[in-house]
């Protein structure tokens, strides 16, 4: 009974000092734990962008797949020089002329397997390629882009994207200040001027310096440069000729795209003393 009770006894101690130390252990680990989130939480604000890191040029690009890029996922802008105008390119991810292709719905993945062993992939090629420089659809489609005159500004002597706001600052040598802003979350976008030169701040609204470019899909002329994929052009893709309406401050575009689908772009802007 004696030899029983120490044993129970030495369990009973030691039971009583693992379970001290889980205790511990557990203590410590919610300390580190609260130390490591710490150390995550000071390293995330220390890896906020500064603005060391923003994108600096001294000019725009010539080209618009190489221009200030803003979006948020949904609404996108691509900001570039066509020739002596400021560009801004638009789009939007689901703007798209969908229409199926024929021949794609003939391709089966185990029919297309069948075709690789057998050595025959060109049968493939035919049918899920070939199709693609026959038809002008389905294609991505652009929006349309605005285009505005500064060559009275002068040259372009900086260009700055803020990584951290995502706002586009554009400078111009005559002290004129262009800037750009997509929002995060609304499908909608912003420019304003700045330090507009005297005989701009009179004008009035109708005569601002805006022109709303549309896609050329009635043009007759092929496009080299409309920033989409439509294998004959985008003439080819039979839309009808959308409408634009213009007010003193406004400017609407309606396109009708493929069956009874259509997009719109709407432009609106207001004068607020030497700001636009």
């Amino acid at each position: 009974m004696a030899f029983q009770k120490q044993i129970q006894t030495f369990f009973h101690h030691t039971l009583i000092k693992n379970g001290s130390l889980m205790l511990i252990m557990r203590h410590q680990f919610i300390q580190l734990s609260f130390f490591i989130i710490s150390i995550f939480s000071f390293i995330g604000a220390a890896a906020q962008p500064k603005p060391q890191h923003n994108l600096k040029f001294d000019t725009l690009s010539k080209r618009w797949d190489e221009g200030i890029s803003l979006g948020n996922g949904w609404l996108g802008a691509l900001i570039w020089q066509k020739k002596n105008n400021i560009r801004i390119s638009l789009d939007r991810v689901n703007l798209w002329d969908d229409r199926p292709m024929p021949e794609i719905n003939k391709l089966k993945f185990s029919w297309v397997v069948a075709q690789v062993k057998q050595g025959q992939y060109d049968t493939v090629q035919k049918i899920g390629d070939h199709p693609y420089d026959k038809y002008p659809a389905p294609t991505k489609i652009p929006g349309a882009a605005l285009e505005f005159d500064c060559t009275s500004f002068g040259k372009v002597i900086s260009s700055e994207l803020d990584i951290k706001t995502a706002l586009s600052v554009i400078k111009f040598e005559n002290g004129v200040v262009f800037n750009n802003y997509v929002h995060a979350v609304d499908e909608v976008g912003y420019f304003g001027f700045e330090n507009l030169p005297s005989q701009m701040i009179g004008v009035s609204e109708n005569d601002f310096i805006l022109e709303l470019m549309i896609p050329g899909y009635n043009s007759e002329i092929k496009s080299n440069d409309d920033n989409s994929h439509a294998g004959e052009g985008l003439q080819t893709l039979g839309y009808r000729k959308g409408i634009i309406t213009k007010t003193t401050n406004s400017i609407r575009y309606h396109q009708q795209t493929w069956k009874e689908n259509y997009y719109e772009v709407l432009v609106q802007w207001k004068k607020i003393s030497s700001k636009m």
